[in-house]
């Protein structure tokens, strides 16, 4: 059983994983669908990090910019990340080298399903963030997702850093599931926290987005 915490993007972290602000530098939201959260997780998450004083980039590499729309659509006078587009692989590589000299933290939100774009991400990643609905469709398709995720971890072991892409032989990126939609005190929460927490590939967080 594997849970742990997300402090350690914001500041000191309490328990598993024991990283560094300095070591968290991208964030990758990732899922096989669309309409699971991510997108929202995205901007929550990058909101968060800015009333922590964090100079931060929200990159959305879906097309249809779900995140960025929804920062734009802020008040004037709310603060806000710095929003960058790349929904190409080239795009998103420059982009992603660009945000690692300028911010602290760059909140990626991924398009659906696990292609090219995703793996670029995959080589890049600190943390992955998988949100998950607590259904039959998300559940079952959460295994395939964290496979690609462990042979991302491969890919890293086998190369070289590179000034291309210099994530490659930093293995130990984590990974997380978490809960989103769900009612926390229900049945069906508990199961779905119950599969979750069983996997050995991925971190489970205690974070729930309600419903």
């Amino acid at each position: 059983m594997r849970s742990g915490s997300l402090g350690a993007i914001g500041g000191a972290g309490d328990g598993d994983p024991q990283q560094t602000q300095e070591s968290i530098v991208i964030v990758v939201f990732l899922n096989l669908k669309g309409g699971c959260g991510k997108s929202t997780s995205a901007v929550h998450l990058s909101r968060y990090l800015l009333k922590r004083n964090k100079q931060v980039a929200l990159l959305d590499a879906d097309p249809q910019q779900t995140s960025i729309d929804w920062i734009d659509s802020l008040q004037p006078t709310i603060p806000r990340p710095e929003c960058r587009r790349a929904t190409q692989p080239k795009a998103l590589q420059a982009q992603l080298h660009d945000c690692l000299n300028r911010f602290d933290v760059t909140i990626v939100d991924s398009p659906p399903g696990i292609g090219r774009l995703q793996r670029i991400l995959l080589l890049f990643a600190d943390v992955v963030m998988i949100p998950v609905q607590p259904g039959i469709p998300d559940l079952r398709a959460t295994p395939k997702l964290l496979e690609a995720v462990r042979l991302a971890r491969g890919a890293r072991y086998r190369f070289e850093p590179s000034a291309a892409l210099p994530a490659i032989g930093k293995p130990e990126f984590k990974a997380f599931t978490f809960l989103v939609r769900t009612q926390p005190n229900t049945l069906l929460a508990e199961k779905a926290r119950m599969l979750l927490r069983d996997r050995d590939d991925a971190y489970f967080s205690k974070l729930i987005f309600p419903s």
